[in-house]
């Protein structure tokens, strides 16, 4: 009884080790900082395209994937800086069951600047709107003080699990975001991508 009693407990334990496991691309340095705030760039390189084209390809994207009236809002494109700023209310799904839906609301401001041969994305002022105690309420949470580093990784290699599903979906929906106006920016792109 006592040799199955132990079987079970080492299985048990190895099965928990074995969930716990987390892929490299959400621990340490996913969550970039900038002077303190949370910040997720890429710069894309774009040989031999002038900025006038670049601009008007991030355009495109920008206009089919935020509009001026729904949660995500395309708030300014600027044909003599070449700058395009975005606001995105996107719904995340932590989990969905038959009777429980966890989810929260990230809201994030997103800028492109144009240049001649390359073309820079910056995503910033990330927060949560998380559903509180009562129907109407939220609690809001910043990036700064939910998903980096320090407040989201545990023994270098495991996340908390409240602050790690937050980091893990927001890395995702970054790169998502990356890779959609990455397709984009490519030459004779016969269609926009949506994300």
């Amino acid at each position: 009884m006592k040799k199955c009693f132990y079987l079970l407990s080492v299985c048990v334990i190895f099965a928990a080790t074995v969930q716990a496991q987390v892929d490299k691309k959400y621990l340490s340095g996913a969550v970039p900082e900038v002077n303190g705030k949370v910040v997720f760039s890429k710069l894309f390189e774009l040989p031999g395209v002038q900025q006038p084209e670049v601009y008007k390809r991030a355009l495109a994207w920008a206009e089919a994937n935020y509009d001026k009236k729904g949660n995500r809002q395309l708030l300014y494109a600027g044909e003599e800086d070449f700058i395009i700023s975005c606001r995105g209310n996107d719904e995340i799904i932590f989990h969905s069951r038959a009777f429980s839906l966890d989810k929260t609301d990230i809201l994030y401001q997103l800028n492109i600047y144009s240049k001649d041969d390359s073309c820079q994305v910056e995503i910033k002022s990330i927060h949560y709107k998380y559903p509180g105690a009562a129907p109407d309420e939220f609690d809001v949470y910043k990036a700064e003080t939910w998903i980096t580093d320090k407040e989201a990784i545990r023994k270098k290699t495991k996340l908390y699990k409240i602050n790690g599903k937050f980091r893990i979906k927001t890395i995702d929906l970054v790169e998502d975001i990356f890779n959609s106006l990455g397709k984009a920016l490519q030459p004779v792109a016969s269609s926009t991508p949506t994300l």
